[in-house]
Order: C-alpha cells, then structure tokens, then sequence
C-alpha cells in the first residue's frame, strides 16, 4: 500500500469505516483527501480491517503510509525563497504603512482635529 487513501478505499465504503472508528463520514473523506490518517485512529482501525477481513492493513502499512515518499515530499529546492529583508529594523518592510511622525504637540493636535473633521 502507497498511501492512507488507498488504506480507506479497501472498506465496502467510507460510511462503514466511519462507523467502525466511531466518526462522521466527512471526516473519513478528509483524511482521504489529506492522504492522512491520524494516529490515534490507528488501533481501531486495525482492529476494524481485521473484523471485516481486509487484507493488508498492517501497522507496518499504516507507518509506510505516512512516512512520506520522494513523489508526495516538498522538496526545499521547490519552495519559493523570501526576498530578502534589510536589516534597518523588525518592521522594515512595513514601512509604507506607519503613520507620520509629529515633531511637537501642535502637531499631534492638528492631526486629531482633522481626523475630527472627517
């Protein structure tokens, strides 16, 4: 087995694994679009695959399909690389965003009268 979807794919159908493990058919659906299981559903699902005779769901499975494979890893060299910052200050790159600087108190109350206005 490749992936947790094919895992979930071996029940008649994701309504009867759903039951088995005790939650709602949107969430069984959710992992198989994640391709993910988590691991706290592991033991009742090996429990349920061997009431129900399913063949091949192993812990082994279960751990080889999530510990990733070179198709389905995001390799560091595909990820976008940040530009860099300059190192003026934390919120350098927000610079465009701060408001004015008032040099003196007349200033400070000129800006609030006109904000009064508005």
């Amino acid at each position: 087995m490749r992936s947790a979807a094919e895992i979930i794919d071996l029940w008649p159908s994701r309504a009867d694994l759903a039951r088995d493990l005790d939650v709602s058919y949107q969430t069984v659906s959710k992992w198989r679009l994640r391709r993910s299981i988590p691991p706290v559903y592991w033991k009742r699902l090996l429990i349920s695959a061997s009431t129900h005779a399913i063949p091949n769901v192993t812990a082994m499975a279960l751990v080889d399909a999530h510990a990733g494979s070179p198709q389905g890893e995001v390799l560091a060299e595909t990820l976008p690389v940040a530009p860099p910052i300059k190192a003026d200050g934390h919120f350098t790159r927000y610079r465009h965003l701060a408001r004015p600087r008032f040099k003196s108190i007349s200033d400070v109350n000129a800006h609030l009268a006109t904000l009064r206005d508005e």
